[in-house]
């Protein structure tokens, strides 16, 4: 991705090279020889003539959410640009910040830190779908976990990272209240969701009072191990089938649910059309299942009770 600025040309040869093809306005005084055959290419071209314009700048916001692949935020997604005091240039979307972590690369353009865009997503966002296939409006709170729990389960930091970064910010920095909740929230010790379905059924169970589930529970039987389950607590399974694949396991594996079923778990499978367009039944399903008690197992294993419905 190249683009520069056009003041080594004079107009009449801008016009002519833009009349051929030959160069491509991506915004205001900054153009392209590359040919953009999509809108994703055409954003990945906005985003490099915003780190041209600002080259002691970083890429930052929602932009880079999107560029690193954080859930909840689509390729189109506005950039922000983090400049340290000290250096010029101003304009939209464009922050004079004291620096906290250093700079990664994504696809050649210079990021700031992941906890760093993950501390100043929440000063910027608005509530809005939470990607594409989204329908219920997310509130910032929500889609920062959403972007937190994606970082944490590509390896991309740490909690004890993200902690550092809140408290090395000043405290009226925009956005630091949003993390430092959204951390305060998150269960002591649960591993991240292993996917954004996943992340908005624990926000469903929140937000209706309900109490968290255990992610990614290995479970028991007198058998031996039954495999790993999303969500678990007492006596309730939750499994979020929101993927086709994840769908086609489902419906291929009967033994292991019928398992479940006879060591007395209630098992609830919930889809994406569930959680994002029914959020009430879903929270419903929970809270009936968790005051049924547990269904009588079919067999019991005193070496394996720590691992049946309490």
């Amino acid at each position: 991705m190249h683009a520069f600025s056009d003041l080594q040309l004079t107009r009449t040869a801008l016009q002519r090279r833009l009349a051929t093809g030959e160069l491509t306005r991506v915004e205001r005084g900054w153009y392209t020889r590359d040919q953009a055959d999509t809108d994703e290419d055409r954003w990945l071209q906005h985003l490099a003539a915003r780190t041209a314009r600002y080259p002691d700048g970083r890429l930052a916001g929602q932009g880079a959410a999107a560029l690193v692949g954080l859930d909840g935020f689509d390729p189109g997604s506005p950039p922000t640009i983090y400049r340290p005091p000290g250096t010029s240039g101003r304009g939209p979307g464009v922050r004079r910040l004291e620096l906290i972590e250093d700079p990664v690369e994504v696809m050649g353009l210079n990021v700031c830190g992941v906890g760093e865009l993950l501390l100043g997503l929440g000063a910027e966002l608005v509530r809005r779908p939470g990607c594409r296939g989204a329908i219920r409006a997310l509130d910032p709170v929500e889609l920062v976990e959403l972007a937190v729990e994606a970082a944490l389960r590509r390896g991309l930091t740490d909690l004890d990272r993200l902690r550092d970064v809140v408290r090395a910010s000043r405290p009226n920095r925009p956005g630091r209240g949003v993390l430092a909740q959204v951390l305060a929230e998150r269960p002591d010790g649960a591993p991240p969701t292993e996917s954004y379905l996943e992340t908005r059924f624990a926000q469903v169970l929140r937000a209706a009072g309900l109490p968290q589930f255990d992610r990614q529970v290995e479970l028991f039987d007198d058998r031996g191990e039954i495999g790993r389950v999303d969500f678990r607590r007492d006596h309730v399974i939750a499994e979020l089938v929101g993927k086709q694949w994840h769908l086609d396991r489902f419906n291929a594996d009967h033994a292991r649910y019928a398992r479940l079923t006879a060591a007395g778990y209630r098992l609830l499978p919930f889809t994406f059309d569930d959680v994002e367009r029914r959020p009430e039944h879903v929270a419903r399903t929970v809270d009936g299942a968790l005051s049924l008690g547990p269904a009588p197992p079919r067999r019991r294993d005193p070496g394996r009770s720590s691992c049946r419905p309490g």
